[in-house]
């Protein structure tokens, strides 16, 4: 049997297959090295994914994962060497942008793009990533992304640039007492950025509102035009989006993409069933 799991910065997707059948699926915590304690990596493994599929570890002959934070040797030997703990030398790590690009371009070329709690693109030849984009993580980048929209949305709220109707509402939900509640919830959160990254669900709930919809475009543009647009031939390829936001908001995404003359290829929410059935074949 092999395990395939998708990694993002919140949660990660797993299947077992065999052959051509899916035995199990399952989720749980995202597992990028960089934001997700080691230890708490190898536990979830051992206590949870294990559990949730309903197999024991030797039966799994081959354990392929893509994950968010594994763009470089140093973040995939992280990972790898926390899983092999429990899966020994049966591990393979691979950014999740190889994931993705498998996943939306299904062995053609493309330019992909990973709009979810993070951000990232690149440029795929059907085999290989033969462009990419500077990934600088959400301190420095991650424009277009779901923790990029969260952090708009409370900036704009905390300096009072909501009209009244708005800041109800986002108080409202978010069940928020006080200004000074909100920021500090956000700096005593234990995972920061997955916590500010909830926030960006406020714009699926008011996209009709003209203050959100600018602030959902104006990241959307800023992404565009730091990475995408930097790329060579891009108007010869389609443009695949996968992650929260990118499927989430796609038909924003698409209007944005006609006015700048782009094709959109396929939006997907997770690339894993895509991987599953490119995994059946390889």
């Amino acid at each position: 049997m092999k395990l395939i799991a998708d990694s993002g910065g919140s949660k990660t997707a797993w299947a077992l297959i065999r052959e051509e059948a899916v035995i199990k699926e399952g989720e749980t915590i995202g597992y990028n090295p960089f934001s997700t304690d080691v230890l708490t990596i190898k536990q979830d493994v051992q206590e949870n994914v294990l559990n949730i599929l309903g197999v024991e570890q030797e039966k799994v002959d081959e354990f392929v994962l893509y994950s968010a934070g594994c763009g470089n040797d140093v973040g995939v030997e992280m990972l790898a060497g926390t899983i092999r703990a429990v899966f020994e030398n049966r591990v393979t790590v691979y950014s999740d942008l190889l994931g993705a690009c498998q996943g939306a371009c299904m062995g053609e070329n493309g330019v992909v793009s990973i709009l979810g709690t993070g951000s990232n693109a690149c440029v795929f030849d059907g085999v290989n990533i033969v462009q990419k984009g500077l990934s600088l993580g959400h301190l420095l980048g991650d424009e277009g992304s779901g923790f990029k929209l969260g952090q708009r949305i409370i900036r704009a709220y905390l300096y009072g640039e909501l009209d009244d109707k708005l800041t109800k509402l986002f108080e409202s939900y978010f069940e928020i007492s006080t200004k000074q509640e909100l920021i500090s919830t956000v700096y005593k959160s234990a995972n920061q950025k997955q916590y500010i990254a909830s926030f960006s669900i406020f714009y699926s709930l008011y996209k009709e509102n003209e203050v959100v919809m600018s602030f959902l475009k104006a990241e959307i543009v800023t992404f565009l035009e730091q990475h995408i647009l930097k790329f060579r031939g891009i108007y010869d390829m389609p443009l695949h989006f996968v992650g929260s936001i990118g499927y989430e908001f796609q038909d924003v995404i698409i209007e944005i993409l006609q006015e700048y003359d782009l094709k959109h290829g396929r939006f997907l929410k997770s690339p894993l069933e895509n991987l599953k059935a490119w995994h059946f074949k390889n």
